[in-house]
């Protein structure tokens, strides 16, 4: 209750301000091993992506990622 009366106290002192949308056109089908993506149209905030790692190829033994 008390976050949303700050976002109003805010956007009376500041005015509104544009949300940001990112949206990309793309034709034909997604490649499988690409990231999942739920839409929920109804509540956007709720949408959600997983991406999912590849594992290292055979006798790699991770030597590939960086030891930062």
């Amino acid at each position: 209750m008390l976050g949303a009366a700050m976002l109003g106290l805010h956007e009376v002192i500041y005015g509104r301000r544009d949300e940001i949308a990112i949206v990309v056109d793309a034709g034909g089908d997604p490649p499988g091993d690409g990231p999942e993506v739920h839409l929920d149209l109804v509540h956007p905030e709720r949408s959600t992506v997983i991406v999912h790692h590849r594992d290292p190829p055979p006798g790699d033994g991770g030597a590939s990622r960086s030891a930062h």
